[in-house]
């Protein structure tokens, strides 16, 4: 699943690798 930049900055903001994982996924 892909995000917006708002929520895939918010989500790498919070924790890198699991943010990696939900975008390739």
């Amino acid at each position: 699943m892909f995000f917006t930049d708002e929520e895939r900055q918010a989500a790498e903001a919070s924790t890198t690798a699991p943010s990696l994982v939900d975008e390739h996924s």
